[in-house]
């Protein structure tokens, strides 16, 4: 424009000014009056997503106003437009305003149009200058709207985001109610886009308390409980749909549960939705084309993403999103390509960045990931994920790294000596028993990840720290997992947590990761009852409010309680009920159905399809037979005292707690029983109480259950056989039961059984794998049973976990030498120990022993 358009365009909106002036005085208080309540019209109807008749409303009435019309209606309209898709001429008509007066609102959504419209030279340029106009505080704006738009404007422009978070919160002395509720959310949307759910929402909860119909503040709110699993996601979602059938953020997320559920067809219903209104949102066209991968209709993804990148040739978002659904199913290394593809349309796009390193970290693929997180935090030194992931690589440097045959195996290096050689051993037993069952050949290595510190095992998972309840993750060819260093005493079996993980390798790899969680978590609990038979899931006593509550399940019911549990109970129940079905399936259609139900996943055939045509019936009648036999799977309910609502949110603790004991039950009752005949020394009744409790829920396996008592009871009798009897049959319900192996260890010692001790100890080594008690047992067992090369190997550990008694070890590991043959060794060995312990008279006296016996054999050659 030349300076003499310049000048009469000024003078025509001086002109306009006066003009709206004049009006103002001679009309007063009716035009203010009239503008209130079109102001409130409009922004209802927008509000209730009636968005094409909030702009014809707003067309409408600033005609008639002209340019008494408030600031907010020409900036709502243009938004509005923006919103419908009419990008071109929100920019034309944002770029005039920014003209006619440089705010810092003006020019954030000039900014945010030229990026939808992949102008993004002349979107740095505004934010450019818009940060130069107004910097420093004699040119901070007055209204909230344009201090929040200012800050936004320096957040994008690389300002540290901990300093705005607090100019946000500074409080004007003159702010009004309204204003406040702005900052709040203004806030939440900061500390959501630094990926801190929990801050992010406990700020839109604050503009909630001040205004509990917020919808911003709400959909934010919705979407942070997506983000975090939060299970008050449901009732929120719910909230803002009822407000706005038709609001974008919560469409969003509406897909995003779908999608996360593997139900993309229910996904598209909400994401058409939202493009009925904006066929260009690089939003849903993103999630839409996620939906399309998960349906295998890739030709129309790729139509739309030429669509999107033909109006926007820099929208990655449309790749990134597609790879973070792909990614989210598993399916890391189509996820992977995507977030390439991202990068390559949009090399800026840093969140496309830290995808694909993540997604190359789940395919074990560390040091590529690293170089990009390493450039991921040069651009963003505020994303917590990154600088997590990145600190946790420094870590795993310190890691001994163990490779030997199909494993990469990476521990803690103090704990390596003494368990990697029995993980490797549980793996390879694993590699081949299930990878021969489920006929897959493995892609290798197969990288396993064992921590000593639960924040980092999450971490290396997710990128953040928490979410107690996980002990192991699968990524397909990546294992991460809990040492049992990182949990409290006790607390977990890591040989059934790693053969569980090691078989979701097997079905992962089987299906091209493919298969629905709710079947590999199935498949991976059943495996382990297969495997050891106190492995597993048991009917915990708290699940049977949830039994209750669901009745029976279908398999579609399934996914569910991994997605989005209600509750920890709901989730745990899960896996008890996935691993029944599989148990159900192997046991109606036989296990060659289940192998062919994974070969048709692999082939592209949905879960639903697979199983039928496997089992040859419908669907229907799959799932007819399934809840006729959970009817049956929960009978022992009817055994316990009603089931109490409350209890879906506890834990399973003590007997009281668990079962909730207001009111009577012949399982309660029998204990009863028990009870008093014990107080009374009446064993025959005692034990006679305590097996009818046992008979009427056998899985029990609580603290003051049937069987610690039937134990006290023959501890108190000293009958021995009965007793060992019942700590097996403790052990062989509860994989983590330390103390009955402890007890059942002795016994056997005692008794002399060393097959049994050897067996035991092993049981109580998959729980603490640091127990020397334990490991002495081992030795002995194998030295007794006349096992020399495990025998060996029990007392190098022993050498390295107990170095007071390292002498002794050394000297027996001598002593089996010599049984075996292995003379020399033996000499060498002692020779050693002379020399780190010359006073020892036992190596003296034996390394004499050991010549005489070499010299009478006439040179003593070792056995071959």
């Amino acid at each position: 424009m030349n300076t003499l358009g310049r000048v009469a365009s000024l003078t025509a909106l001086l002109l306009s000014m006066i003009a709206g002036a004049r009006l103002a005085a001679q009309t007063g208080d009716p035009v203010r009056a009239r503008i209130d309540e079109i102001t409130e019209r409009y922004k209802a109807l927008w509000r209730a997503g009636d968005y094409e008749q909030a702009l014809d409303l707003l067309n409408r009435e600033t005609e008639t106003f002209v340019e008494y019309a408030p600031e907010d209606w020409s900036i709502d309209r243009i938004a509005l437009m923006h919103q419908l898709g009419r990008v071109d001429e929100a920019i034309n008509e944002m770029e005039w305003k920014v003209f006619r007066r440089p705010t810092p609102r003006r020019m954030l959504h000039l900014a945010e149009y030229y990026l939808t419209r992949g102008r993004k030279e002349e979107a740095d340029n505004t934010l450019a200058r818009a940060q130069r106009r107004f910097n420093g505080p004699s040119r901070a704006p007055r209204t909230v709207e344009d201090r929040l738009a200012r800050l936004r404007i320096l957040e994008l422009t690389g300002e540290n985001p901990r300093a705005l978070f607090q100019a946000i919160l500074e409080e004007p002395g003159d702010e009004s109610e309204a204003d406040r509720i702005k900052r709040y959310i203004a806030a939440g949307e900061l500390a959501f886009r630094k990926f801190d759910y929990q801050l992010a929402a406990e700020y839109f909860d604050m503009a909630l308390e001040q205004e509990p119909e917020r919808l911003e503040a709400l959909a934010g709110l919705a979407e942070c409980y997506w983000r975090s699993f939060d299970p008050r996601l449901e009732q929120t979602l719910e909230r803002v749909l009822a407000i706005n059938p038709r609001h974008f953020r919560g469409l969003a997320v509406k897909a995003e549960i779908a999608l996360d559920g593997g139900q993309p067809e229910q996904a598209l219903e909400s994401i058409e939705t939202a493009l009925a209104v904006n066929p260009r949102d690089a939003r849903f066209i993103g999630l839409k084309t996620g939906a399309l991968f998960l349906l295998d209709r890739t030709g129309e993804m790729a139509d739309w993403h030429a669509k999107a990148l033909e109006f926007n040739p820099t929208a990655s978002e449309v790749y990134r999103i597609a790879g973070r659904v792909a990614s989210r199913a598993y399916r890391f290394k189509e996820g992977a390509s995507l977030q390439r593809r991202a990068l390559e349309a949009n090399p800026d796009d840093n969140r496309a960045r830290t995808l694909l390193a993540f997604d190359l970290l789940r395919l074990g693929q560390d040091r590529e990931a690293r170089d990009l997180l390493k450039e991921s935090f040069k651009i963003d030194r505020f994303n917590v994920q990154v600088y997590n992931s990145l600190e946790l690589m420094d870590t795993l440097e310190g890691f001994a790294e163990i490779k030997r045959g199909p494993f990469s195996l990476r521990m803690p290096a103090d704990e390596a000596p003494v368990w990697r050689d029995e993980a490797l051993a549980l793996l390879r037993q694993g590699y081949d028993t299930l990878g021969a069952k489920y006929k897959v050949s493995l892609e290798t290595p197969v990288y396993v990840q064992i921590f000593n510190d639960h924040d980092d095992f999450m971490v290396r998972s997710v990128g953040l720290p928490g979410s107690v309840g996980h002990l192991g993750i699968c990524f397909g060819r990546l294992v991460t997992m809990d040492s049992p260093t990182a949990r409290s005493q006790w607390a977990m079996n890591w040989r059934s947590v790693l053969w569980h993980e090691f078989a979701h390798v097997v079905t992962l790899q089987k299906t091209g990761n493919r298969i629905p969680r709710w079947l590999s978590e199935g498949i991976s609990v059943y495996e382990e009852t297969v495997a050891d038979p106190s492995w597993g899931q048991r009917l915990e006593p708290a699940y049977r409010a949830v039994a209750a509550e669901l009745e029976t399940a279908a398999m579609e019911d399934l996914e569910g309680f991994f997605t989005r549990p209600q509750s920890q109970t709901h989730l745990m129940f899960g896996y008890f009920l996935a691993g029944e079905f599989v148990r159900f399936y192997v046991d109606a259609y036989g296990f060659d159905a289940l192998v062919a139900a994974l070969e048709a996943i692999a082939a592209k055939k949905t879960w639903k399809q697979a199983l039928s045509t496997a089992a040859g019936v419908k669907a229907e009648a799959i799932d007819t037979r399934f809840r006729a036999f959970q009817k049956q799977r929960f009978k022992p309910f009817d055994n316990l005292p009603p089931a109490e609502p409350s209890l879906v949110q506890k834990t399973l603790g003590g007997v009281g707690e668990a079962l909730g004991l207001s009111g009577s039950s012949p399982f309660t009752e029998a204990m009863a029983t028990a009870a008093e005949a014990m107080a009374g020394e009446d064993w025959i009744r005692a034990e006679r109480a305590l097996e009818d409790a046992r008979s009427l829920y056998p899985e029990y396996a609580g603290a003051d259950g049937p069987l610690p008592k039937l134990a006290e009871l023959y501890r108190r009798q000293d009958k021995k056989p009965e007793l060992i009897k019942t700590l097996r049959d403790a052990v062989a319900l509860d994989p983590t039961a330390m103390p009955a192996l402890i007890e059942l260890a002795k016994l056997l010692r005692d008794k002399q059984d060393w097959r049994g001790l050897a067996d035991t100890a092993r049981r109580a080594l998959a729980v603490d794998p640091f127990d020397a008690g334990m490991r002495r047992h081992l030795w002995t067992a194998l030295d007794k049973q006349g096992k020399a090369k495990a025998a060996l190997a029990a007392l190098d550990r022993l050498i390295y976990l107990d170095p007071i008694r390292a002498a002794d070890y050394r000297l027996h590991r001598v002593d089996t030498l010599v049984k075996i043959g292995r003379a020399n060794q033996a000499k060498t060995e002692l020779i050693r120990l002379l020399e780190d312990a010359p006073y020892s008279w036992e190596g003296q006296q034996r390394l004499l022993d050991l010549i005489e016996r070499q010299g009478a054999q006439g040179g003593g050659l070792e056995r071959p």
